[in-house]
């Protein structure tokens, strides 16, 4: 057992030490908490003392007194020296630490920075570069791991014979079907007017291709899901598809949900590995079109879905994790930069949503993703091989802290043409690292 002494109880002190020791530290035995010092000093099991006061038994740490706030309001966290990295919320008073790592810890993944009024890009999406937090570069490295390892290195320390399983790296390979097909079952309209644009703008080439792949003398340039799952397969990687099914729209471009082609190429997904919905843009201010959208997947598969990514990432807190808690997701998977490789919430590992303004841990878990083609082709203009190695050095921090690796994909990086060269290889060669 682990007993955590503490003066005052809040939702965001149990929910912080479950995310240390139950979905980082992996630990399995019950984490206590007691208001009561005599019972404290008296109990067995590794000890944690979260007070000011000094009571020579267990590991000390200040509290900030963040963890015991009920508001959202703005907060400097402030910037120290940990065991193993940069820390937040420094304290004194404490041997043991020179700051608070679990209010560090619940500041980061809580997205605290994403609840207080900030700048947002072209597309409505939380901008970080003025923030606290990207500003010193803790999006770079899974810190919230180092701080639970501290915490580990010092309750072994004076707990020896407390037993930490051993964590291992894991790896997760998803890929977003923001088109299905580059030419396939777009309907008689839709492919008469992608002709016409493509003779307008002298693209013959296109034209042929276009001919040969409705007519049925050439696959598809981005049917290559069966190579997917044959690489995933191959080096044993889990691999995860997130169907989009909205209306069509400015930046909703899939094939209608009501077309044969696309109901049979999603049955065909379930095949290849496990499918959920990819909520449209249009989607994150219209829950009735998110619920829409869910049932129809649903209905194709013949199964509830309860995994989910947003389409362009559009993510905003506590709205978009409500309205999918609403149509019953139980996963998410849209925890990540859109243009910024890196920990968006400092963490790698599956974690369950605390919902700031009600002050309350939620049941949706959070699986946070690390790299995306998009974000070293579109934004950081690279080319596959050089994106490759930096996807691997980020690979390379997962496996640091034996977390979880999750890499993004998109249908069209897979095709034959020239803007997507190496980026077929690439997928390849990060699959297979990951299970190296």
């Amino acid at each position: 057992m682990i007993i955590i002494y503490s003066e005052q109880n809040s939702p965001r002190l149990q929910y912080a030490a479950s995310v240390i020791f139950n979905h980082i530290l992996k630990v399995t035995v019950p984490v206590n908490f007691t208001d009561n010092p005599a019972y404290f000093i008296s109990v067995k099991g590794a000890k944690i003392n979260y007070s000011k006061n000094s009571l020579d038994h267990g590991i000390h740490i200040v509290p900030s007194g963040f963890l015991f706030q009920d508001k959202i309001k703005a907060e400097f966290p402030g910037i120290t020296d940990g065991q193993y990295s940069k820390a937040i919320f420094p304290t004194v008073g404490s041997k043991d630490f020179t700051y608070d790592p679990l209010s560090a810890v619940f500041y980061m993944v809580s997205r605290y920075e994403e609840y207080l009024p900030h700048e947002k890009d072209q597309y409505g999406r939380f901008s970080p570069e003025k923030v606290f937090s990207f500003q010193h570069g803790f999006y770079l490295k899974p810190m919230a791991h180092y701080w639970s390892e501290e915490i580990k290195d010092k309750l072994l320390s004076k707990f020896p014979q407390f037993e930490f399983q051993e964590k291992t790296f894991r790896a997760l390979a998803t890929i977003d079907v923001d088109n299905g097909y580059a030419y396939r079952g777009k309907g008689a309209w839709r492919t008469f007017g992608a002709y016409v644009k493509d003779i307008l703008r002298f693209k013959f080439k296109s034209v042929m291709e276009r001919t040969h792949v409705i007519t049925g003398h050439k696959k598809d340039p981005f049917n290559y899901y069966k190579f997917q799952k044959k690489v995933c397969t191959n080096y044993g990687i889990p691999l995860r598809y997130f169907a989009l099914c909205g209306k069509r729209s400015e930046h909703d471009h899939s094939l209608d949900i009501t077309s044969m082609a696309y109901k049979k190429l999603i049955k065909k997904l379930r095949f290849c590995g496990k499918v959920g919905i990819h909520p449209s843009y249009l989607s994150n201010s219209d829950p009735t079109a998110l619920n829409l959208e869910v049932r129809m997947l649903s209905k194709i598969l013949r199964k509830r879905v309860v995994h989910s990514r947003q389409h362009f990432l559009k993510l905003k807190f506590p709205e978009t994790y409500r309205n999918l808690l609403n149509v019953g997701v139980k996963k998410d998977y849209s925890m990540g930069y859109p243009d910024y490789p890196g920990f968006r919430a400092c963490i790698a590992e599956p974690y369950p949503f605390y919902d700031l303004e009600l002050e309350e841990i939620t049941s949706l878990m959070i699986t946070p993703f690390q790299v995306m083609d998009t974000q070293y082709r579109d934004y950081k203009k690279m080319e596959a091989k050089p994106a490759t190695a930096a996807m691997l050095e980020m690979m390379e921090e997962v496996k640091k802290v034996s977390g979880m690796f999750v890499f993004v994909w998109h249908d069209r990086s897979f095709a034959p043409w020239p803007e997507f060269e190496g980026w077929k290889t690439s997928f390849e060669t990060i699959v297979k690292s990951a299970a190296e």
